[in-house]
């Protein structure tokens, strides 16, 4: 579907062709993970620093900050790093503080789901899957930066889930 852009299916292109150019060492794998990135900066990212859900024909259809989606650029933006993509590490880092600052809920050690369009409105909802796909990306930003702040996140957010719900 040449029309309908979802930021999930974006990231992930980013992450497996990561993958690919890891383990194949093609160089056009390591240009399509660049693409991938440039277009997460240029289509999904909006000026008011969230990565929107939902493109339809180049315009937002779907303009929620989501968790569950800027875990996702996280995750891209994570193996984009190892790869040493221009821009990748400042994508990590914007996102990483992105979502410290509008969706972390240090009283509940976990992510809020997610903001209406505006940021004005967040949901009180803090969903497992989210905080897990958040766990996850913040694994990858350890790996690839070796930055003991996404640890020590993801560290709090696992043991809510694993250790007291």
């Amino acid at each position: 579907d040449r029309k309908t852009r979802h930021l999930v299916s974006s990231t992930r292109f980013v992450l497996n062709y990561s993958k690919a150019f890891l383990q194949s060492k093609d160089l056009v794998y390591r240009d399509w993970v660049a693409h991938g990135m440039a277009f997460l900066q240029n289509h999904h990212l909006q000026p008011s620093g969230h990565y929107v859900w939902h493109l339809k024909d180049g315009a937002v259809d779907d303009g929620r900050a989501m968790t569950y989606g800027h875990a996702f650029v996280m995750l891209a933006a994570s193996w984009a790093t190892r790869l040493d993509i221009a821009g990748a590490r400042e994508t990590l880092y914007d996102v990483w503080t992105f979502m410290e600052t509008h969706f972390w809920e240090a009283d509940h050690s976990a992510y809020a789901d997610e903001r209406d369009q505006t940021l004005d409105i967040l949901s009180p909802y803090r969903g497992q899957n989210a905080n897990m796909h958040a766990v996850e990306a913040l694994l990858a930003a350890y790996e690839s930066t070796n930055e003991t702040r996404y640890l020590d996140r993801a560290s709090i957010i696992a043991y809510l889930v694993l250790g007291q719900l």
